[in-house]
This record gives C-alpha cells, sequence and structure tokens, in this order.
C-alpha cells in the first residue's frame, strides 16, 4: 500500500465523524427532500431526491409545514444521509488498517439523531449501504395526525402534508336556505357542535361513522368526497308582509254638470298591505337532496273610499236600458247623494318542491315543482239615490254592482337556489324559480237593489295559460346547530289572469256578453319574509 492510498482512508474516515456533526444541532433535508422539521430523512437519498440502488424509499411528502409538533422518542434511532453530496473516490483494493470492529456499530444498526458522532461513526452510505429503521418515521409521524387524541396548536403544521385533512377547523357554512325560509342542515355531525360552540355545517361533511356520539372536534375534518350524516326532517315558520301593485284604473264618479270633473275610480279602493304567514316541512338526505311542503297565505286585503256630492254626482257608465224590478238602473248612479266603493283581495299558495344536492361554494343546486296559486279579487260598487242614506228603506233607493273574480293557477315549475355563507353563522341566499299554469278561472257578476232584488246575477268560467315568476333574496343566521332565523324579500309576479276592475266594461248591457272573462291582466305581489327554522 502506498502512501497516498493510506493518507486517502484516513482523511475519510477524519472527514465523516465531522460531517455527522455539523447536524448534529437539528436535521436539515437535503434539497429535494421535503420533509417536516426535526424528523430524519431515509437513509439511501441522495441530496437530489434521487433513491440509491438497492435502498426503498419512504412515502412522499406533501408542502413543507412551518412548525411541527415534536416527535415522541423511539426505540430504534434513525440513520442520518451524509450532509456533504461529495464521496470522495475510493481505490479499487483498499486495505484499511486494523481496527477494532467491536468499537464500530453493526451495518444495521444507525447513529442517533440526537447522539453527536464520534470515531466510532459508520462510513458514508456510498461506501457502507444501512437499512431503513424498522418502523418509518414518517408513517408513524402520518398515524400521529390519524390519531383522534391528537389536538395541534393552530398553524402547527401544514394542511397537505401526508394527504392528511384540508383543514382542522374547516369554517362552517350557514345553514342550507330552506326555499324562502332561510337554511337547511347540510349533512355534518348532526346536531353536535364544535367545542368553541361553532354548529357542525360545514361543508366539508362527516360521515355517521367517523361522527359517533361525540362532538364535532373528533371528525372535523370531514370528507371532502361527499356529504355524511343521516338523513333529516325539518320544519319552518314566518310572517309575511305584502302588499299589491294598483289595479287598473276604471273611473266610476264624476260630476254631473261637469263630467270632466272625475272624483273617484276603481284605484281609489287600492288593496293595502297586509299581513300574512307561511310554514314548511320537508325531509332533507344530505348528498343527494330532498324534498319540501310550504304553504303561505295573506289575510284579506280590504279597501274602502266614497265620494259624495248630492245631487250633482253621476257616473261615466252608461248602465242604457238596465232595470231592476222596472226601474232604471242608471237612476241610482246619476243624480245620487253618495258614492261608495270596497275591494277584498284573497291570496293563498301551496308548493311541493324537489331539490338536488348543493355544489360549490355558494351550494347551488337545482329544483322542480308543482304549485296551486288562489287569487281572488271583488270589487262592489255601490250608490244611493239622492235625497237618501244608505240602510234607508230596507236599501230599496240603493243599487250594488258586485263582481268577483277567482283565479285558481295549477302548474309545474323550475327553479333554483344559492347559499352563499358570509361567515361561520351568517349567508345569503338566492332563490328564483318560474312555471306554466293552468288558470281556472270562476267569476260572479251580478247587480242588484240593496233590498236582494236582482237585475241580473252571472256565473261563468275559463280555462287560459298563465306564467308566474317569483324571487326570494334574503339573509339567514344560524343560532344553534338546529335552530335558525332568516329575513328576506319576496317579489311574485303573475300575468293570465282576471282581475275585477279589468271586467267593467263602458256600457252595461243585459247580455251574455257580461259573462265572458278578460283574463289579460298581471299581478305583482312584494314584501318582507322572516321566520324560523327547526331541524329534528
Amino acid at each position: 500500500m502506498t502512501w497516498r492510498s493510506t493518507l486517502s482512508l484516513w482523511a475519510i474516515v477524519l472527514l465523516a465523524p465531522a460531517a455527522l456533526a455539523s447536524g448534529a444541532g437539528g436535521f436539515q433535508s437535503p434539497p429535494g427532500i421535503q420533509g417536516p422539521p426535526g424528523i430524519p430523512a431515509p437513509v439511501g437519498i441522495d441530496a437530489r431526491g434521487t433513491v440509491l440502488p438497492g435502498q426503498r424509499q419512504s412515502a412522499p411528502v406533501l408542502g413543507t409545514p412551518p412548525v411541527v409538533p415534536p416527535m415522541p422518542p423511539t426505540s430504534e434511532p434513525a440513520r442520518v444521509a451524509p450532509r456533504d453530496p461529495i464521496v470522495p473516490p475510493v481505490p479499487a483494493i483498499v486495505e484499511p488498517p486494523a481496527v477494532d470492529k467491536q468499537t464500530l456499530p453493526q451495518p444495521a444498526e444507525t447513529v442517533p439523531a440526537d447522539t453527536a458522532p464520534s470515531d466510532t461513526a459508520p462510513p458514508p452510505a456510498a461506501t457502507a449501504p444501512a437499512q431503513l429503521p424498522a418502523e418509518n418515521p414518517f408513517e408513524a409521524y402520518s398515524n400521529q395526525l390519524k390519531s383522534q387524541s391528537f389536538a395541534p396548536q393552530p398553524g402547527a403544521f401544514d394542511p397537505g402534508m401526508m394527504g392528511g385533512p384540508a383543514n382542522l377547523l374547516p369554517a362552517p357554512a350557514p345553514i342550507t336556505p330552506g326555499f324562502n325560509l332561510g337554511k337547511l342542515h347540510r349533512g355534518g355531525c348532526h346536531g353536535n357542535t364544535f367545542p368553541a360552540g361553532v354548529p357542525c355545517l360545514s361543508g366539508r361533511c362527516c360521515t355517521a361513522g367517523s361522527c359517533g356520539g361525540g362532538d364535532c372536534g373528533a371528525c372535523a375534518a370531514g370528507c371532502a368526497g361527499g356529504c355524511g350524516g343521516d338523513p333529516y326532517w325539518f320544519g319552518a315558520v314566518g310572517g309575511l308582509v305584502m302588499g299589491r301593485t294598483a289595479p287598473n284604473s276604471v273611473w266610476i264618479s264624476d260630476q254631473l254638470s261637469d263630467p270632466s270633473n272625475r272624483l273617484m275610480s276603481t284605484a281609489n279602493a287600492a288593496a293595502p298591505w297586509t299581513g300574512g304567514w307561511e310554514a314548511s316541512v320537508g325531509r332533507v338526505v344530505p348528498g343527494r337532496g330532498g324534498m319540501q311542503f310550504t304553504y303561505w297565505g295573506l289575510a284579506p286585503m280590504s279597501a274602502f273610499d266614497s265620494v259624495r256630492l248630492p245631487g250633482d254626482l253621476g257616473t261615466p257608465i252608461d248602465f242604457c236600458d238596465l232595470e231592476i224590478d222596472g226601474e232604471c238602473a242608471g237612476d241610482f248612479f246619476d243624480d245620487s247623494q253618495e258614492h261608495r266603493i270596497w275591494r277584498r283581495d284573497e291570496i293563498n299558495n301551496l308548493e311541493l318542491n324537489f331539490f338536488g344536492a348543493g355544489a360549490g361554494p355558494c351550494n347551488f343546486t337545482w329544483l322542480a315543482g308543482v304549485r296551486y296559486f288562489r287569487f281572488r279579487d271583488q270589487l262592489i260598487w255601490g250608490a244611493v239615490q239622492n235625497g237618501f242614506e244608505f240602510g234607508d228603506n230596507g236599501g230599496i233607493d240603493e243599487a250594488y254592482l258586485d263582481i268577483a273574480t277567482a283565479n285558481n293557477l295549477i302548474g309545474g315549475q323550475l327553479g333554483a337556489w344559492a347559499n352563499c355563507p358570509l361567515g361561520e353563522r351568517l349567508g345569503v341566499f338566492v332563490f328564483p324559480r318560474v312555471g306554466l299554469f293552468a288558470n281556472a278561472v270562476n267569476q260572479r257578476y251580478r247587480l242588484y237593489r240593496g233590498d236582494g232584488v236582482y237585475s241580473f246575477d252571472y256565473y261563468s268560467n275559463k280555462t287560459v295559460g298563465a306564467l308566474i315568476a317569483q324571487l326570494d333574496v334574503g339573509i339567514s343566521y344560524a343560532i344553534t346547530p338546529r335552530w335558525s332565523t332568516y329575513l328576506g324579500y319576496r317579489v311574485l309576479a303573475a300575468s293570465g289572469v282576471g282581475l275585477a276592475d279589468n271586467q267593467i266594461p263602458a256600457t252595461m248591457i243585459d247580455s251574455p256578453s257580461l259573462a265572458a272573462i278578460s283574463t289579460n291582466g298581471n299581478l305583482i305581489l312584494q314584501g318582507a319574509t322572516a321566520g324560523l327554522i327547526f331541524q329534528f
């Protein structure tokens, strides 16, 4: 052996401990190795992350976290790869000096990560490959993350590391809007709460098995592949305050001596805003959809107006030759003491809707259903002859034109809804729908004296096509995991309906033409809604 060979061999032996000593204070992954700080990388990987021949590679690591909880000590120490990627060449024939082999570890042993290297350190991996520990430290760390008892501090590890949960405590989305009602629960740990009291309403739902009977903290990671949880029922009740657009204006009163001076029209008895209520019941199958039955209605909209001009009160409506018990009907409305007008509107709505599972950040889904909508519009115009008052002489001095038109719309509708969370409990919802309907219109048209004597009394009906469009928008707030409240605005427009005002002709003639129902009217309702939803 030459002195140069001997010198090279001793240089290798002396430099190896120094290389190990430089990393004794804490492991730093070489370029190409992304692993948690403080956890050694697998032996047998070079500086570029390439697996050396004869070595097996540990599971890949996604992302490099800023801070990692300390690892518990293991029974077997981990082997540290050399820091210097350059391995000095070794002569083909090497005869090392005699060294006591008992001072050197066996090939299967490794140097503990927290032990400073000494002169007895094993040769570099390039010349003496070592086997991996019995338990892969990366797998042990992954098992620790999956443990239900593991509770890291916020920001303690990379959410994507080891293919783990995307977020330990996802921001819960407010309850799904129950159409025009607010919000419904969408999967998750039904009936439980996070330790901090946040409702378990996350879009990343938990499976029923993972939730068990405990709180949502044990399965807060959810399952990104779909919603879990058991099917559940919900009920809702709320109030309405709504009004309709002004009816078509038909002039019915003027000054007899100056017909251009119009005094009162049917719009004077415009229906005021009124209150109502709504209620729903439904069932949801998380991840699939559900159904909902809804009723809402308004109290009767009643309005009244009158005009008084004794001896000089007339009407632009021509009663022609109509008579009431042999007396000209025009004598009650022309040269009259007083005219009065009453209006009464009734509105009721029934819906059965089916909807799919929500998707996307705003929990968007489709809707299909059937609806029954009833709108009844009644208008009564009364007049009393000059020199008398309403109620005198048993009503023989007064006459009434009474028109009651009832629209019954039955058909199907399509729609959608979207619920966008604005925070842990607050959300905003949008719920449009439109449908085609068959409108079965019934009408009673009559002219009679105050004592019950009729000039005519017609019943008629017809069926026409109609259209209804409705939009609900609003905000909702999750009070508890089971209770939520909502506040919204609703607008409904219906075309192809019969309105009482549209049935008054310029000339009143006792003929079947009065029984012909005009259905070219439009109805627009709008107002506020508010209420509570309970899940059970």
